[in-house]
């Protein structure tokens, strides 16, 4: 392969997507670990988690955002709304997979994030995930 079409690749919007998504995991970690022993001791376990869901929201956009927003802008709103679709499923994915056998928490309690009538906004987090692909492309225009 020549550098040139290695590098066409590096710059294209699903690599730079996967990049993005792969990047927010330690993020992510961070987070949750903050929310655990900083902010949950103080505020709660509700509290603690709309805190850690709003800090999740700006670090994923952020870095989204600085990832994408160049190939955003010249790709079709159908294309942008498929990375969406990719990021969310991968982040459903990982939250249980991750959150089951690794961190071990019950079945129930990680369905009960979804519960927004409980006060619990996980649901914000993965609409803003779906959203950021064509929120970079508004934005970068």
């Amino acid at each position: 392969m020549s550098e040139k079409k290695f590098l066409s690749i590096l710059e294209s919007l699903q690599t730079r997507s996967i990049i993005a998504w792969f990047l927010f995991i330690p993020i992510a970690i961070l987070n949750g670990i903050a929310r655990e022993f900083v902010y949950k001791p103080m505020v709660g376990d509700l509290i603690a988690h709309q805190i850690s869901t709003a800090i999740a929201c700006i670090a994923f956009f952020l870095l989204a955002y600085s990832m994408i927003k160049k190939q955003a802008v010249g790709a079709s709103s159908r294309r942008l709304v498929l990375v969406g679709v990719l990021w969310v499923l991968m982040t459903i994915l990982f939250e249980f997979s991750f959150g089951h056998y690794v961190d071990g928490v019950s079945w129930e309690r990680l369905l009960a994030d979804y519960n927004i009538f409980q006060g619990r906004v996980w649901g914000v987090f993965l609409l803003l995930v779906l959203l950021t692909p064509l929120l970079a492309k508004r934005k970068g225009k």
